[in-house]
């Protein structure tokens, strides 16, 4: 027969064999359900009777006692004689035993009892129940009823325990279905693999036993066993695997099955059995009840197909709490074995696959470090500039400035690289958004200037004057995302010393950032490589796209990634806060620290609060003066053209009502108290602060 079962491809035998096994899942299914019923009419029934023959006062007649015991020595016989092992004979003499406590409690359940002899009594013959492993369909039944009419005698006119009575009857159902739910379904199992036996290749059974024992393995997490490590293996033995001691895999022969893999997930690669001793022990099962595949070449078609699971009433106690897991996942592996491709080919492309994905990880590892060491040289050589007195304290503030802006630009070089790997999930973020502009802007005129100075390139950056009352809809994390990557590709075709242009402006509802290479020869640099990064966002342009108003680029090759300016488009809105239409409350924001004053920012958005900020006193007397006295007025207490002192008197002599005043200085708080002596509403912060501290004062002063 042909087939292309195992590239995927199924034929109509295929289909057909699929069939055999659903619908023999679905009898198996039908059967679970039917006993389950079954077993429950079992239990009400008996209690029915029980309680019939009490009311009779039945039981003082001697009949029923010897028609409870002819019915326990029948069935216990019946059950020595279909044993044919040690274990089964053990079984049956434990089961005539039981019969027999039965008939005692029937015989002197009448008499006058306590309630606690009851209960006592109860909990022994449950606890006994539950260590008892199934013998079959028939006796399961038999010292079902048997169990229940015995208990019922002895304590059914007990009205506490009449209760505890039908809780037991459930329970011992409940326990026998899942008994005999695992035999039907793992005898349905077994007849679906014999009949497709003849149907399937020697390639098919192999590929269906290493799908399905790794998905056991998947679901359980046992563990793997490696090279060198005892093993419990299986050898061939007239056609057949049988179990043998404990062997290392080093001495495996090359056509035994073995199994490989890593953080408790196995992908079959090769030839052998180690896991068959961690099965063993996880369900606590005996050599003789582990069946497997028959790998040889099937030749007498009545020999029957060895399968992987516990054989019926072989277990150990403990496996037998396990029997039902154990059927459902030998079906749900078989079953999952039809959907699989073969396990030799799926190995080998996830072990391609793993290697490309260290490959590219590698390479972003050493442009990473790469980046590192850039930025390390140029805070060395800014760190080794020694201003002169004069210009010392000027000089200390642009070096701060110079170092922040390097480590932004390095943090986000960084990350870049996991954004790239994320970049359809990014893309799936909404669009529309609103982002605060001025920090949209900060943050690019940080990037800007620190990539621009790490080149040697002078950088003229204009910014938007209208950014801090303003908003644009766009999804920002991508958005900075490409436009990093794709400044990053205009500069790196510049050399050093040549220029580049940067405009951010905005015009009726729209914002526009223009970037501008030099496209003088003199100032253009060839043989430029492009990083994984750049290379994904190249290629996924004509999608990108969709996530701008506007989105433009050129140069000589701009689909090669030869790129000399670029200009994105945005919709732009006034800012919209919760607090605008009743203007109830409006924070003024006053510092000459441009990245201090973006946190500001950030976090009245948050807020919902409306804002406006300045970075010096003149400009923040003017927005007074066009809008009015703030709620809360936020200030350092040192500014490029004065105090935060000198601002508030400016503030009083014009006439205003000073509201609630935050106060932020580096100062001591001795020094600051002194300085704002005898305003009672001013909050004075020392630095540093904390951003949780920060929002928790602004809240509390405009409440």
């Amino acid at each position: 027969m042909t087939s292309n079962f195992v590239s995927g491809q199924l034929t109509e035998d295929d289909r057909s064999i699929r069939h055999l096994f659903r619908r023999s899942l679905r009898k198996a299914v039908v059967a679970t359900v039917f006993w389950r019923l079954l077993l429950i009419s079992v239990v009400v029934g008996s209690l029915v009777l029980t309680h019939i023959i009490g009311l009779a006062e039945v039981h003082k007649n001697g009949l029923i006692l010897w028609v409870v015991l002819a019915l326990g020595l029948v069935f216990a016989l019946f059950s020595f004689r279909r044993a044919s092992t040690f274990e089964g004979v053990g079984l049956s003499l434990a089961f005539f035993m039981w019969c027999l406590f039965g008939w005692w409690l029937l015989a002197h359940g009448y008499q006058l009892w306590s309630d606690q002899q009851a209960i006592f009594a109860l909990i022994v013959i449950v606890l006994s129940l539950g260590f008892i492993p199934s013998l079959g369909l028939i006796q399961d039944l038999t010292y079902l009823s048997i169990a229940i009419l015995s208990i019922g005698f002895s304590v059914f006119h007990n009205a506490p325990v009449s209760t505890l009575i039908l809780l037991v009857g459930c329970f011992l159902a409940f326990r026998n279905t899942l008994i005999l739910g695992s035999q039907s379904l793992v005898c349905a199992g077994t007849l679906s693999i014999i009949r497709m036996r003849d149907q399937l290749t020697l390639q098919q059974l192999r590929m269906l036993m290493l799908e399905g024992l790794s998905l056991v393995f998947r679901l359980n997490r046992f563990g793997i066993a490696q090279e060198g490590s005892p093993s419990l293996l299986c050898i061939k033995n007239r056609g057949e695997w049988i179990a043998s001691h404990h062997s290392p895999i080093s001495e495996v022969a090359p056509d035994i099955l073995r199994l490989e893999g890593e953080g408790g997930l196995i992908h079959p690669t090769a030839l052998g059995y180690e896991f068959a001793l961690r099965i063993r022990e996880a369900f606590g099962l005996t050599l003789d009840s582990i069946g497997f595949f028959s790998l040889n070449e099937i030749i007498d078609e009545k020999k029957p197909v060895r399968l992987f699971f516990p054989l019926n009433y072989l277990f150990t106690l403990s496996g037998k709490q396990h029997a039902f897991r154990l059927s459902l996942l030998f079906l749900s592996s078989v079953g999952q074995g039809f959907s699989l491709t073969n396990a030799r080919e799926f190995g080998t492309n996830k072990f391609q696959e793993v290697s490309q994905l260290l490959d590219e990880q590698r390479s972003d590892l050493n442009q990473i470090i790469h980046l590192v060491n850039n930025v390390t040289q140029e805070l060395n050589a800014s760190l080794n500039e020694v201003p002169s007195e004069k210009n010392r304290g000027e000089a200390k503030k642009s070096l701060v400035s110079e170092v922040s802006d390097s480590l932004y630009s390095l943090a986000a070089d960084v990350s870049d690289y996991r954004m790239a790997r994320e970049i359809d999930e990014l893309m799936s973020f909404p669009d529309s958004e609103r982002v605060h502009l001025m920090s949209f802007q900060h943050s690019i005129e940080r990037y800007t200037s620190a990539l621009a100075r790490r080149g040697g390139i002078t950088c003229a950056f204009t910014t938007f004057p209208l950014a801090a009352k303003m908003d644009i809809e766009a999804n920002e994390s991508l958005c900075q995302f490409v436009y990093r990557c794709l400044f990053r590709i205009v500069i790196r075709h510049l050399r050093p010393g040549s220029t580049i242009a940067v405009q951010c402006h905005g015009s009726e509802g729209e914002f526009v950032i223009e970037v501008q290479g030099d496209s003088t020869p003199s100032g253009k640099s060839s043989g430029v490589r492009l990083s994984a990064v750049e290379k994904i966002i190249i290629s996924r342009l004509p999608t990108l796209r969709q996530h701008f108003r506007s989105l433009e680029i050129g140069g000589e090759d701009p689909n090669s990634g030869i790129l000399s300016r670029f200009r994105m488009q945005f919709l732009m809105k006034e800012s919209v806060g919760v607090s605008q239409e009743t203007r109830a409350h409006w924070i003024l924001f006053v510092d000459d620290n441009k990245q201090i004053l973006s946190l500001y920012e950030r976090i009245a958005s948050a807020l919902q609060l409306d804002f406006r900020s300045s970075t010096n006193m003149q400009d923040a007397i003017q927005l007074v003066g066009a809008h009015g006295m703030p709620s809360l007025l936020v200030t350092d207490a040192e500014l490029e053209d004065g105090s935060g002192k000198l601002l508030l008197d400016s503030l009083e002599r014009d006439g205003y009502v000073l509201p609630k005043v935050l106060v932020i200085s580096g100062a001591g708080e001795a020094e600051l108290r002194k300085m704002f002596a005898g305003r009672d509403s001013i909050r004075l912060l020392t630095k540093p602060v904390s951003q949780q501290h920060l929002i928790k004062t602004i809240r509390e002063l405009l409440n």
